[in-house]
């Protein structure tokens, strides 16, 4: 099993996601907590873990209770203390009864809101399992659709960090964001030939995983090479796609490079005349030509490399990405 690693260039994320799953359960499954997500070569998905809303709101309502009760007895004390006394009426009961009289609202609204928080903190505690709920089921309903990164063996991930270093390769270029080699048909097939490779990977690592570690007997020992040699084919397949990926970000990568090169020279070029008057004043017009002709001719022989390069990355794109 293999942890993901981090480059300096595009760190390796530790799941691949199908481009196709729809945008609620690919939001879910890109932020979810790495141990909600189920290994996609798991055969049958565990049942998700539901939690009760009324169990969570219930000692909420229960705790919060208990301050409630003892404001409403407080209340009815007082209400009955400032009733008024056929018994005595000497100053000290009725200034008692004057103080109870007037305490009276403001408990009653203490108690009142009291309620009501503890109502309100046991429904958003009930919402929040709820959701909670809703969210397990969704990432249930999504297994297979997702990839880890720990649950590939160790050639199966290098393969799959080469295929994602070489995607980011080609999306962080100038040539495509310049919409220079078929951005929008990059920006829709580079991904799901990731998933593709990610799914293909997942799978050659469940059956590796599958063989017995100490076999023993010849005929299950000929069956485990026959087996072996079956998946280092299907392995070099992969590969020859991760390959094709590579290559067209190698393209891209040449493309830039060709691109910058004729953007500098055109800088120059644009500036000839400067060059052209300098030269005048000192070695006469015909060789100022001569030399800002060789800056133009030098601009020609750079734009059909980049020409070239560009054509060349477009090739390497037809082959990677097929349509």
């Amino acid at each position: 099993m293999t942890e993901p690693q981090q480059t300096d260039a595009f760190p390796v994320p530790d799941r691949v996601i199908d481009p196709d799953l729809p945008p609620r359960q690919r939001t879910l499954a890109q932020r979810a907590p790495h141990a909600l997500l189920v290994p996609a070569g798991a055969d049958t998905p565990p049942r998700p873990r539901l939690h009760s809303p009324l169990r969570t709101a219930l000692p909420v309502l229960l705790k919060g209770s208990i301050p409630a009760a003892i404001g409403a007895l407080l209340v009815y004390g007082l209400h009955r203390a400032s009733a008024p006394s056929n018994v005595s009426r000497i100053a000290l009961a009725t200034l008692e009864q004057k103080l109870a009289h007037t305490a009276v609202p403001y408990v009653r609204t203490t108690v009142t809101f009291t309620a009501l928080l503890v109502a309100v903190v046991a429904l958003l505690a009930a919402l929040d399992h709820a959701i909670d709920n809703s969210r397990r089921r969704a990432l249930t309903a999504a297994h297979g659709r997702y990839v880890l990164a720990d649950e590939l063996t160790d050639d199966a991930w290098h393969l799959l960090a080469r295929a994602h270093h070489a995607q980011h390769g080609i999306v962080a270029s100038r040539v495509h964001r310049e919409d220079l080699i078929d951005r929008i048909g990059n920006e829709y097939m580079l991904p799901a030939q990731l998933w593709e490779i990610a799914l293909s990977l997942a799978l050659y690592s469940k059956l590796c995983r599958q063989e017995p570690d100490h076999p023993q007997g010849a005929a299950l020992i000929s069956v485990l090479q026959d087996r072996r040699r079956a998946l280092e084919a299907s392995l070099r397949g992969i590969t020859c796609r991760v390959r094709a990926l590579e290559d067209y970000a190698q393209q891209t990568a040449e493309a830039d490079a060709r691109y910058e090169e004729l953007e500098q020279i055109h800088y120059l070029n644009d500036r000839s005349d400067q060059v052209l008057d300098l030269m005048a004043r000192t070695a006469g017009d015909e060789h100022a030509i001569e030399e800002v002709d060789g800056i133009a001719a030098q601009a020609a022989v750079i734009t059909g490399a980049f020409d070239q390069a560009l054509s060349e990355a477009r090739e390497a794109g037809r082959a990677a990405l097929p349509r």
